[in-house]
This record gives C-alpha cells, structure tokens and sequence, in this order.
C-alpha cells in the first residue's frame, strides 16, 4: 500500500484565518457566498472598497439596494451596508431573522433592530480597541486596530444583555465590533468603522482587511457546521 504520509493530511495552523481551533481545521472551502444591501441606489466607494477586498480572498458577492428577492437560503451571509437614501426602510429585517442565515450589519439601526441595542448615535474615534480574545473576531496582531484621524462613525449605544462587544470604539461602553448569538448556527454582527474601512489612508489596511474577512469565515462556518 506504500508509505502513509502524515503531512500530506495535516493543515498547517498558518495556512487559516487566525483563530481556528484545530478541530475545525478541516479540509472545508469557506468562501462565503454573500448578499450586499447597499443603502443608496447605486454602490458607493466605501461599498466598493469592501465588496473589491473580499473578492480578492474568494468570497461571492450579489448586492443591490434593496433585501434580496425570494429564498435567502442561497446565500451564507446578508451584509447590510451603511445607511444612505433608504435609510429607515431596513426595520424589516428584524422580523426576517428567523429567515435570514446570518447578518453582518454595518448600519447603527438595523443592528438595533435586530435588539442588539436600545439606541445609537454618533461619534469620532481613533481606534477600536480589543476588549476580549474571541476565537474568530480578532485580528492575528491581537492588537488595537488604529486611525490615522478622527472619523465620525454610526454606532450602537446601551446593548443588551445578551450582546458580546469584542472591539470597543475608543470608549468602553460603545462598541466597535459586537455580536449576537442567535442559534447555535445563526449571529448577527455589528461593525461600527465601516466609512473607514474602505480607505487604506484612514486605517491600517492589513489588519481591517483580516477582521471582516474573519468575521465572515466565522459566519460562514457557524451557517454550514453550528458552533456550540
């Protein structure tokens, strides 16, 4: 039968996102297959800096401005972008969570609806901060991530009980990154920094980058496989 050889099985930790336990290091593919819900009628540069990132790392996109028609079942991830022109109209999606399979939600009122909050607002920061170690929403620096300036954000404030804030935005009680379990399979995730994700001149590029491609692997494992 010839000569067995071990590492032609073993998945080298380096060769995954940063977090993975090693009992989910498994020969799956998770390139996401992703709805975007852009806020104004066309794509803005901050939407096309995201989906543009996550492409170039194997994730599908198919986006428009308005909730997907039909079954969500197709799709791993519904990302809601930042607020624009219809702005007010995403309240539905609070009844839709039993549809949807996960929510990656860069809109302050769309994560609240979602009860991951009881108000938002506004602010300026410089940085998200690490609060906790979380196995998939870190970055592999482990670090704060940090702005070059000041940039005014959409953000929850007052999170319920049940909310997990893993970054805080540069002050303690407002979150940076924070989610929701649902199910053992379903979350929906809430980032604050989104404007400035999309230009490598406001934030470190790296690091960014690896936090939202982390977080949809996250998801789109937790979809297929369920994490207890």
């Amino acid at each position: 039968m010839g000569i067995f050889k071990f590492d032609d099985k073993i998945v080298k930790a380096n060769d995954w996102p940063h977090g993975w336990p090693d009992m989910q290091k498994k020969e799956y593919g998770f390139s996401a297959n992703i709805y975007f819900y852009h806020r104004y009628t066309s794509l803005q540069n901050y939407d096309t800096g995201f989906i543009t990132r996550m492409e170039a790392l194997g994730h599908t996109f198919t986006y428009g401005n308005g909730l997907p028609a039909g079954s969500y079942r197709e799709y791993d991830i519904i990302v809601i972008g930042a607020l624009g022109t219809t702005y007010g109209l995403i309240s539905e999606l609070a009844t839709l969570l039993a549809a949807v399979p996960q929510v990656f939600s860069f809109c302050r009122a769309t994560s609240q609806n979602c009860n991951m909050s009881t108000s938002n607002g506004t602010r300026s920061s410089t940085v998200l901060r690490k609060l906790i170690d979380h196995e998939k929403l870190t970055t592999e620096a482990g670090g704060n991530i940090t702005f070059t300036q000041s940039n005014t954000v959409n953000e929850l404030r007052t999170l319920t009980s049940d909310t997990v804030m893993v970054y805080d935005n540069g002050t303690a009680t407002y979150p940076g990154l924070a989610y929701k379990q649902l199910t053992d399979k379903r979350y929906i995730v809430h980032y604050s920094h989104y404007y400035s994700f999309a230009y490598n001149d406001q934030i470190h590029p790296l690091e960014a980058t690896e936090l939202m491609n982390n977080t949809i692997q996250f998801l789109t494992f937790a979809r297929r496989f369920g994490i207890k």
